[in-house]
């Protein structure tokens, strides 16, 4: 009866998405008359990105054609915006078929065209793509850090469709993190925006995310709820994709609560959308869902069927952590079987792949699984040195996570050690203010005085002549105070520009560090000082320390970016940047080394920025930022 039910709601399903598919092809045909009917010009280019946008979540291959047909016809007829928008479109495709590097590439010549043309929505498309490619390799600071740029660049163009997708990807990154606080504030806010946008798709994806946050607390019946309205609406516009990643968690969370019937259902109609879709990455997990029921049931050979199923899907898409993982899968369960000749033999492939990779978890987990089988094989030396393999690699991870940990910890008492010195200048300064004012109503006082004293006390030459001496002294006196006064307070401004300026000028420690690195580097220790380097670099590419500049800089030059976005409103975020520095009187080698560019690099940018504020051969460029 079971068998039967599912049957049916697979069945239903099809006929379901046969109509909904019938009714998106007229949309399709519509376009696709329309656009053969149209002169080439940058209108055509405009109707082969809705001809592709129209297929793009129900045909992988026909919306890859229509991504060639765009790049080709934006570069023959078409606007370098329209390039732009094309490599991004074909960027998707390769993403959505799991190719990343392709998709890295696509992404990066498009954000090159976007820059060079100043189009600000194309520049948050792509690092927007990038975050989701750094979050998908847990990379998840870099992930945050570009949609929090992001999120900044949008209240500017008061885009809030935008702003809400960011904020849903901030809510999955930190629900992954297990931050599910965090994660729950940014997922409301998320489906508020996308609620009031009369966005479907969009609002969908909220209402998918917050089903993964509620999976995550444990809540797994109000997760079924948002991934069923989720479903809902991506079958409603026929997103075959989503509907495709939300039937595979749909499952998960059904198994979650031990109903494997309705678990099984989801998996195989996702299955289906996936295999349409030709989505390699959801079929992949789908198998090996199925795969996991199988082998959980004990049925051992079917659910290895599964597993090798999606090892080939893994060979030919070269997608190496997948290949180890369901390797593993695969020995695991030969081993459930008994059949240890078999097991160990795909447990060899997964160690092979897991070391040529640098997966030091994955290693881990692989030498541990051998160890089991040795163990059974009666062959307990050779078990005994792969556990202690085992226990080296787990305890060296165990040591990473730690330091990590303490530098994480170190990091947040700095930065709170440095936010009250700076609160306690700001202290200072505000007092400084307050007594000059008084001071200041003190010397007129004391101005009126010295009249009065003049008109009472005319009638002694000599007393007049005495007080008004003693008077100026203390004017005088008073003056030398106030000046004082002001020039302390001005000290406490520079200082606090000063201890801001440092946190940023850390690039150039970093790049001779690098160097140094680089010098010393040699065969035995190779991979050390590569790690070394690795982690400058990515340093080198953190904004934290920039962003804190950026709100000390504000506090001493008041309105000063308000200004310059009022007066050159195309002025991007690093031209803004630039103009900072300038403001502080710095030399470009200065500039380069805490932008971390080259001394040319920062020629060309001053030109870009003395064109886009119109001045002439003539006019000071230093001299125009220092008047704003």
């Amino acid at each position: 009866m079971r068998t039967t039910t599912s049957f049916f709601s697979v069945l239903f399903f099809l006929c379901f998405t046969i109509s909904a598919l019938s009714q998106e092809n007229k949309v399709h045909d519509s376009l696709l008359n329309i656009y053969n009917e149209m002169p080439k010009d940058t209108n055509k280019v405009e109707m082969l990105y809705d001809l592709y946008e129209s297929v793009l979540f129900n045909d992988t291959e026909l919306s890859k054609s229509y991504a060639e047909k765009l790049l080709k016809a934006a570069r023959e007829y078409g606007t370098p915006r329209q390039v732009g928008s094309a490599y991004y479109a074909k960027s998707y495709i390769q993403r959505t078929i799991g190719n990343k590097d392709s998709h890295n590439i696509y992404v990066a010549k498009a954000k090159e065209i976007f820059i060079e043309q100043n189009y600000l929505k194309g520049i948050i498309d792509t690092d927007k793509a990038m975050a989701i490619i750094y979050d998908e390799d847990g990379r998840d600071d870099l992930a945050i850090k570009l949609l929090l740029q992001n999120i900044e660049r949008e209240k500017i163009i008061k885009d809030t469709a935008l702003l809400a997708n960011d904020y849903k990807h901030l809510a999955g990154i930190y629900s992954d993190k297990k931050d599910f606080k965090l994660a729950l504030e940014y997922c409301t806010l998320a489906l508020k925006f996308h609620e009031n946008a009369n966005d479907p798709l969009r609002y969908a994806d909220a209402l998918y995310q917050m089903g993964d946050i509620e999976s995550g607390l444990g809540n797994r019946q109000n997760a079924i709820n948002n991934y069923k309205q989720a479903l809902d609406i991506y079958t409603e516009q026929n997103d075959k994709f989503y509907q495709s990643i939300v039937h595979a968690d749909l499952g998960s969370t059904y198994l979650g609560l031990n109903n494997t019937t309705k678990a099984k259902e989801h998996f195989n109609i996702g299955l289906v959308l996936a295999r349409e879709m030709n989505s390699p990455v959801s079929e992949l997990r789908l198998l090996s869902s199925l795969g996991n029921i199988e082998v959980k049931a004990e049925n051992y050979d079917k659910g290895i069927s599964y597993y090798k199923s999606a090892l080939l899907l893994a060979e030919k898409n070269e997608r190496k952590s997948d290949h180890a993982r369901i390797l593993y899968e695969i020995a695991e369960a030969e081993l459930l079987k008994n059949s240890l000749k078999s097991a160990l033999e795909f447990a060899n492939k997964g160690l092979r792949i897991s070391k040529s990779i640098k997966e030091s978890a994955s290693v881990s987990v692989f030498y541990k699984l051998r160890s089991k089988i040795f163990e059974n094989q009666n062959k307990l030396a050779m078990a005994m040195d792969d556990y202690k393999s085992y226990e080296t690699i787990k305890d060296s991870l165990f040591t990473v996570e730690k330091s990590q940990q303490i530098e994480e910890l170190r990091a947040i008492y700095d930065t709170e050690k440095k936010e009250q010195q700076i609160a306690q200048q700001e202290t200072e300064i505000t007092l400084l203010e307050e007594k000059e004012k008084v001071s200041r109503l003190q010397k007129i006082a004391l101005g009126g005085g010295l009249s009065l004293s003049a008109l009472a006390l005319g009638f002694g030459f000599y007393g007049f002549r005495q007080r008004t001496k003693k008077n100026k002294l203390e004017k005088e006196k008073m003056d030398a105070e106030l000046a004082f006064k002001k020039s302390e307070l001005d000290f406490k401004k520079k200082e606090l520009t000063t201890q801001a300026l440092q946190l940023a000028k850390k690039n150039e420690t970093l790049e001779n560090l690098k160097q140094k690195a680089n010098e010393l580097k040699t065969s035995e220790v190779h991979n050390g000082y590569q790690q070394l380097i690795t982690a400058i670099n990515f340093d080198l590419q953190d904004d934290n320390n920039w962003e804190n500049f950026a709100r000390y800089f504000e506090e001493v030059h008041k309105d000063f970016n308000s200004n310059v976005a009022k007066k050159y409103p195309e002025v991007t975020p690093n031209e803004l940047r630039l103009m900072a520095l300038l403001k502080m009187n710095l030399s470009s080698k200065e500039i380069a080394n805490i932008l971390n560019i080259s001394i040319p690099g920062i020629k060309k940018a001053r030109q870009r920025l003395r064109k886009k504020m119109q001045l002439s051969s003539t006019d000071s460029l230093e001299n125009a930022v220092l008047s704003i």
